[in-house]
C-alpha cells in the first residue's frame, strides 16, 4: 500500500458496516453477478508502533450484563470492537443533493478522532464534502483538508452540520424506537406503576430499560418512576452494606 511505502505501519483493520438488516443505505451494484457490498475497510496506521495509544472506551458501548461494572471496568463502558455499524444515510434523491461521489457519515471520522487521546490537529488529504472537518467542529479539534475539486458551498454546508451532530446507538429491530416511545407514553398515561426492584438481577434489567429510554430522550412519569425504583434499590443496597460493616466492627470491638 502507498501509506506503508511512506513508512506508515498498519496496526489493524476496522470494518465499517454501512447497511445491515435494512438499516442504512448503499449503492446497489451486485446485479446478477455478485452481492452488494455493505461494508468498507478503515485502516489504523501509525508512524511508530512503540509511541501510539488509543482509548477504546472513549467510543465504548454499555455492558449488556451490568454486573460486569466493577468487575472489568469502573464505568458502564466496554471496548466496542473493530466492527462499527454506522448507517449510511440517504444521499441521493429529489430533495437531497449528494455533492460528491463518495461521502461518508460524520459519525465515522467522529469515532476515529475520538478514539485517539489528546488530538490537537486532524488532516484529511481527500476532503470531499469535508465530513471530517464537521466531526472536528463538534469535537473542538483543529482540522485541515485537501480537495482537488472543492465544491465550496457544499463543503460549508457539510461542516456546519457538525453543530447538529449527535451520537446515537443503532438498533436493528424495525420500528423498535417508535414502538418503545408509544409504549412508554401509554404507560405514562395509565395508572400502572412499575413494581419495586427485589434483586440485583432485576436491577440489571431496570438499568438496561432506563438506558434505552435515556437514549431515546424520553422523559415522562413512567420513565421517572423507573429511575426512582433504581435509586431506591441502590440506596437500600448501600444501607445494607453499611449495616453489615457496622455489625462486623461491633463484633471486632466486642472481641477486643
Amino acid at each position: 500500500m502507498s501509506a506503508e511505502k511512506a513508512s506508515w505501519k498498519r496496526i489493524q483493520d476496522v470494518i465499517w458496516v454501512k447497511s445491515f438488516l435494512g438499516k442504512g443505505h448503499y449503492t446497489p451494484s451486485g446485479g446478477t453477478r455478485r452481492l452488494n457490498n455493505l461494508w468498507e475497510h478503515v485502516y489504523l496506521f501509525v508512524k511508530d508502533k512503540n509511541e501510539y495509544k488509543i482509548e477504546p472506551k472513549s467510543i465504548g458501548i454499555p455492558y449488556t450484563d451490568k454486573s460486569n461494572i466493577g468487575r472489568y471496568s469502573d464505568t458502564d463502558l466496554r471496548d466496542p470492537g473493530n466492527v462499527w455499524l454506522i448507517p449510511y444515510i440517504k444521499t441521493t434523491g429529489a430533495t437531497v443533493k449528494k455533492g460528491h461521489e463518495a461521502p461518508f457519515p460524520i459519525g465515522l471520522p467522529y469515532k476515529c478522532i475520538k478514539l485517539v487521546p489528546n488530538v490537537k490537529t486532524v488532516l484529511d488529504p481527500f476532503g470531499g464534502t469535508c465530513s471530517t472537518l464537521a466531526a472536528c467542529l463538534i469535537l473542538g479539534v483543529k482540522g485541515y483538508a485537501y480537495e482537488k475539486y472543492p465544491r465550496v458551498e457544499v463543503i460549508k454546508s457539510r461542516i456546519l452540520e457538525g453543530k447538529e451532530f449527535q451520537e446515537s446507538e443503532e438498533n436493528l429491530i424495525p420500528h423498535l424506537e417508535l414502538s418503545i416511545k408509544l409504549l412508554n407514553n401509554l404507560l405514562s398515561d395509565s395508572s400502572i406503576q412499575s413494581p419495586a426492584i427485589k434483586s440485583k438481577a432485576e436491577l440489571n434489567y431496570y438499568q438496561i430499560l432506563n438506558n434505552v429510554l435515556n437514549n431515546l430522550n424520553l422523559d415522562n412519569s413512567f420513565k421517572r418512576s423507573i429511575q426512582k425504583r433504581i435509586e431506591h434499590f441502590k440506596k437500600s443496597l448501600l444501607q445494607k452494606k453499611e449495616q453489615e460493616n457496622k455489625y462486623r466492627q461491633t463484633k471486632l470491638d466486642f472481641k477486643s
